[in-house]
């Protein structure tokens, strides 16, 4: 059996942790379904460093990363427009290349 590769868009996405459920349901409406969540535990930005608060997870981050179709990651950006500035969100995209292309 011989491996394909297949190219997709790779979206990564840095906010505040409550902005999961958010992010989700802008990508479940332009049918992205499969996401990975990370916990981000501290770094710097413009308005300096910040760490993960422990007890109240009130400042925490989190990345979540999408990977899908160039077309479906458009339409998910065009949404994620919406509220980018007003959240302060961190987004990167970019080209990757996966293998079981059928899963993405």
């Amino acid at each position: 059996m011989t491996a394909e590769l297949a190219s997709r868009t790779k979206i990564e996405v840095i906010c505040d942790q409550p902005l999961i459920r958010r992010l989700v349901a802008i990508a479940n409406g332009v049918g992205m379904t499969h996401y990975t969540v990370l916990s981000a535990l501290s770094g710097q930005g413009d308005a300096g460093p910040w760490s993960d608060d422990q007890l109240t997870s009130a400042s925490a981050k989190v990345m979540i990363c999408f990977v899908t179709s160039p077309d479906v990651a458009a339409n998910f950006l065009r949404d994620l427009g919406q509220i980018l500035e007003s959240h302060s969100l961190r987004v990167w995209v970019s080209s990757v290349q996966v293998f079981r292309p059928e899963r993405y």
